[in-house]
Parts: structure tokens; C-alpha cells; sequence
């Protein structure tokens, strides 16, 4: 029997030796890929109706290998934000707008937000709950995405009221082991996609306004894509857009 035993130790040492990896060993299903984040802000009021705020996720790379999220690929240890909008040309999921707006303006200040770890497998689930959900409307805004984005794969299950808004979503989180201003990393790669096709943004410089004889709406144009709001009707000039 000892000599079976030894002839069998024998025999890994020298396949380890000559295959550097075992093959019956495979990566443990259950190691982290990379980890998700829920974020909501309401605008710091007091209202669960108000439509004032934003809500979006965050997905940051934790594997030595890029990863895709929704449709874009962010390398290892790289992060990227999606949320949806409705007042953005066009309308829908946005990536990165987020991360601009905190960078740049300095927004969302009050956010609350959850974070899990994300499988490969969970991962996988993310990208399909995305993809399927890239249209912004009154009854499937913001908050709807995110909170439907984070309950695809958690087993925490999120509320974002009814009707869905940021300020009922951001109720839901605080009722878990929240963070308050988690630091969000800011991505510099803003825009959309339209099928499969990335439309980058370069907030900076962005002329929306091009071609409009009316500097007061180019202007009004420019104040709406610069909202961190992501309902219409929450900028000065609304009045331009036919909201009163």
C-alpha cells in the first residue's frame, strides 16, 4: 500500500513538473470577477415623489483579465458607471455620465450605496439584465435600472417605490449597511451605444447646439446634457424643451 501511495505521489510531482497545473483543478466558480455598486441620491429632498436626483450602478474589474460589462470592455482594475436617462440625446443608457458629473461638478453629494461581489456567473446574469434594459421611460427610469440591476444578481432585493423614483430607491438601500459617498473612479470614455456601435461624448466640448440659430436654446441644450438630473423638466430653461 505504501508503495501504491508513493508511486501515485511520484506521478503528480512529475505531471506538476512537466504540465505546470493538474488538469481535474479549475478556477473555483466562486471567485470574485469584479464587484457591483448601487448608488441612489434624491437630491437631498425630503419627498419620496420628487423626481429630482439620479440613481445608477457601478461595476469595478477585479480579475487580471478585462471583463465586459453591459456592452463595453474595461480592463483589469478599471470601472465603469451605467445609468439611464431621459434627458440626454438620446435617451436611455449612458455610460460613464455618471462618473463625469462627480469628477467634474461634483454632484450626487449624499449619495448612499450598496456593493456586492460579482462571480463570473453573476457577472454573466448583470450583462444580460443590462442589455435588456436600455430604454428610459416615466415608469422605467433611473432608479428602475439600477434597482433592477442590483436584483438580478443579489440576494439583498431593493425597492425603488412605486412609482420608481431615485428618493424611494435611496430609502430601500438605507434600510441595509449603506455607505454615504463611496468614491466613485472617474472614467473619461462617456457616451452610448446604438446596437453594438460606442458613441463617445466628450463632455468639454459639446456642441449640441451646432446648427440652432438661437443661442438661448443651444444654451438650454447645453444645460440639460450638463443635469446631473436625469428626469426632463429639472434645468432653469425648461421652457425650451415644452415642459412648464
Amino acid at each position: 500500500m505504501k508503495a501504491l501511495v508513493k508511486r501515485f505521489f511520484i506521478s503528480v510531482v512529475i505531471a506538476v513538473t512537466l504540465f505546470g497545473v493538474i488538469a481535474p483543478f479549475s478556477v473555483n466558480a466562486d471567485t470574485t470577477v469584479a464587484k457591483l455598486w448601487v448608488f441612489s441620491y434624491d437630491g437631498n429632498s425630503s419627498s419620496s415623489l420628487t423626481t429630482a436626483g439620479h440613481s445608477f450602478i457601478v461595476v469595478k474589474n477585479f480579475s487580471s483579465s478585462s471583463i465586459t460589462v453591459g456592452k463595453m470592455t474595461v480592463p483589469s482594475t478599471g470601472s465603469v458607471t451605467l445609468g439611464t436617462w431621459g434627458n440626454k440625446n438620446p435617451t436611455g443608457l449612458w455610460y460613464n455620465l455618471e462618473s463625469y458629473f462627480i469628477y467634474a461638478q461634483g454632484d450626487y453629494n449624499g449619495r448612499v450605496s450598496l456593493i456586492m461581489s460579482l462571480t463570473a456567473s453573476q457577472l454573466s446574469t448583470l450583462n444580460t439584465q443590462i442589455n435588456s434594459d436600455e430604454s428610459w421611460g416615466y415608469l422605467n427610469n433611473c432608479s428602475s435600472f439600477a434597482k433592477n440591476a442590483w436584483n438580478s444578481v443579489s440576494s439583498i432585493q431593493l425597492s425603488a417605490g412605486a412609482p420608481n423614483t431615485p428618493a424611494n430607491l435611496k430609502n430601500s438601500i438605507k434600510n441595509h449597511d449603506y455607505d454615504v459617498n463611496f468614491n466613485v473612479a472617474y472614467n473619461s470614455n462617456v457616451g452610448y451605444y446604438i446596437g453594438n456601435t460606442f458613441y463617445p461624448v466628450n463632455m468639454s466640448s459639446f456642441s449640441i447646439g451646432n446648427g440652432f440659430t438661437s443661442d438661448d436654446i443651444a444654451r438650454a441644450l447645453w444645460d440639460e446634457m450638463h443635469n446631473p438630473n436625469s428626469f426632463p423638466g429639472n434645468v432653469t430653461n425648461d421652457s425650451f424643451f415644452g415642459i412648464s
